[in-house]
């Protein structure tokens, strides 16, 4: 829904070679609800971001294999990532 609003206020977006609409409808979807990346906040894992919308923060990882990770963030934020999942936590408050 979000990429057809977008596509028709912006009749010359066009996807990337290898990317389907699929796909840029699901992470401009993403991006409408969660917010984007929190670029000042890093963290010990590569697949590992943290969305920032109306100063709410959603962190999420994922890890691949079959054990937990601990996954520590630079605001102090902790979460572990479920073994081949895509896990989010919210902070604590």
């Amino acid at each position: 829904m979000v990429l057809l609003l977008i596509r028709d206020k912006n009749p010359a977006c066009s996807i990337e070679g290898g990317n389907t609409h699929a796909s840029m409808d699901h992470w401009i979807g993403t991006v409408h609800t969660l917010g984007i990346n929190d670029s000042k906040v890093t963290y010990n894992h590569p697949l590992t971001t943290i969305y920032q919308k109306n100063g709410r923060k959603t962190y999420a990882a994922y890890k691949y294999g079959k054990e937990p990770l601990n996954v520590a963030f630079s605001d102090g934020k902790k979460h572990i990532a479920k073994p081949g999942a895509l896990t989010t936590a919210l902070p604590t408050r």
